[in-house]
């Protein structure tokens, strides 16, 4: 399993289903549905749409994507107009995501492509987009073998307040080291490995517990400990590290074991270990932040 957020179009996801934004009569509406809608051809996903007639918020349905080719079906998702937080939106919002999970087991679809639910109908950005990632989370706990993407095109992503920015780069600023460290790739990732599964024993961690928490696909953990060639990159390792709980001298001696450095001369590095030095272990959070800043997520798709 693995949740991706990423820049690009939603409409162009190679996926078997991508999900939109709907109202409770399944008419188009502003931003993405509105591309998806003439993607697919106005006139019969119209059709289509009029012939279901309605649909409750909190619910979803599905229809044929048409003349979109790079995804199987498109699922029509009615969220909640906000209000004040006090109307049910939030439980209408959970509804409507495990209605879409519903139709996804029900079709046997494996990968699926998503919006931010509601964010067209002024739930707040940083509220919907916490739900929508704790409900894909919970999902994708228990279905190791799907991958599912949070695709933003346009829209504003500050999901963080000026204190954390603010302590973040007093971070960057203050650890900054120019110095660029020497490294030399190992040809095989037998050391690498045998650490793993050291530590693996040590902490009590499962594979499915790893994989969860790393946010890797459900082949990744198999090809690394199954291929003695297979070579993890250092974004992976920096995953695997997370979800292993490695401060910050032990994710180094980690890293070393593939013949990578844990330099402090990339935002991309300090990131990790602004969130490291801070305890939190936790991959998708770290994503934010780096998606944020425009920065390599972690445990990025591998294939």
């Amino acid at each position: 399993m693995a949740f991706y957020l990423v820049r690009g179009d939603l409409v162009s996801m190679e996926v078997d289903t991508i999900v939109a934004n709907a109202n409770v009569n399944l008419k188009m509406v502003e931003g993405v549905s509105r591309a998806i809608f003439h993607r697919a051809g106005d006139l019969e996903l119209q059709t289509a749409c009029r012939q279901i007639g309605h649909c409750d918020v909190g619910r979803a349905v599905m229809t044929p994507s048409f003349n979109i080719e790079n995804c199987k079906a498109i699922i029509h998702a009615v969220g909640p107009n906000y209000i004040n937080g006090k109307h049910g939106e939030e439980k209408n919002l959970r509804s409507a995501y495990k209605s879409i999970f519903k139709i996804i087991d029900e079709n046997g679809f494996k990968t699926a492509a998503f919006p931010i639910i509601s964010s067209d109908f002024n739930y707040p950005l940083r509220e919907c987009y916490d739900i929508e990632k704790d409900e894909i989370k919970n999902y994708l706990s228990t279905h190791i073998d799907s991958d599912f993407y949070v695709v933003l095109f346009k829209q504003a992503f500050d999901i963080f307040d000026d204190d954390f920015k603010d302590n973040l780069s007093q971070y960057v600023n203050t650890h900054f080291d120019a110095k660029v460290l020497d490294s030399k790739v190992k040809d095989t990732n037998v050391v690498v490995v045998k650490e793993i599964k050291k530590i693996q024993k040590e902490k009590n961690i499962s594979d499915d517990e790893l994989t969860l928490n790393a946010n890797f696909g459900s082949t990744y953990l198999e090809r690394l400990f199954n291929e003695e060639t297979f070579i993890p990159t250092k974004n992976m390792l920096l995953s695997l590290g997370v979800a292993l709980r490695l401060n910050i001298k032990e994710m180094a001696n980690f890293l070393a074991k593939q013949g990578y450095t844990f330099g402090r001369n990339s935002m991309y590095e300090l990131v990790v270990q602004f969130y490291i030095e801070r305890g939190v272990f936790d991959v998708y959070q770290i994503n934010d932040c780096l998606f944020f800043y425009d920065l390599e997520t972690l445990s990025k798709k591998l294939f």
